[in-house]
């Protein structure tokens, strides 16, 4: 993509209606991110496949935010691990109003640890911060996105505990995913 703007930035920045210098910094110096609206405007613009452009992305992460996904697991699928990963951040997660991460919380190490290990696999490799809060119990925090990219594949309106609710989506999924979710569910909230 580079290599077909290079020549032309200033005639391309004038079509996007977008600062030159950005133009330059994203792809001659490759000294920031670039934004998704000019990705897709560019594809348009010069009539590239997106679906190759996003074989070729190695990182992104959230307008504002730091935490990076490196090594993108692209395209995102709904799988049923993706489907467990919804589940988790449903019965013992958040994704609070106030902007800030996505956060899952557990006592135990070892479902901790699939937790991220499942994170890693859907979504490649996630920025994360796992610390102990202050009742003693795991807590991971990751990028916002995380959590808004779920909501937006599963359909689903919000999840904060009183106001969550499984979405007809995932009820309407396969057998596979189902199943995945009330894992999920038990593994937070059930007990022998």
């Amino acid at each position: 993509l580079a290599l077909q703007i290079k020549g032309k930035i200033t005639e391309i920045a004038k079509i996007l209606r977008v600062n030159e210098a950005r133009l330059y910094e994203y792809f001659v110096y490759k000294s920031s991110f670039i934004p998704l609206k000019i990705l897709l405007s560019l594809c348009k613009l010069l009539k590239l496949d997106e679906y190759q452009l996003e074989r070729n992305i190695i990182a992104y992460r959230q307008h504002y935010s730091n935490s990076i996904i490196k090594e993108p697991k692209l395209p995102l699928k709904i799988t049923p691990l993706t489907t467990f990963l919804t589940s988790h951040i449903y019965f013992d997660g958040s994704l609070p109003k106030d902007g800030s991460g996505t956060f899952y919380n557990n006592k135990s190490k070892g479902i901790m640890k699939d937790f991220i290990d499942s994170l890693m696999e859907t979504f490649g490799k996630v920025h994360y911060i796992k610390k102990l809060d202050h009742r003693g119990v795991l807590k991971c925090g990751m990028p916002r996105i995380i959590g808004e990219i779920l909501k937006y594949l599963y359909h689903i309106r919000s999840f904060a505990c009183k106001e969550s609710e499984v979405s007809d989506f995932i009820l309407s999924l396969p057998y596979e995913h189902k199943l995945a979710f009330v894992i999920g569910a038990l593994v937070d909230e059930g007990s022998v």
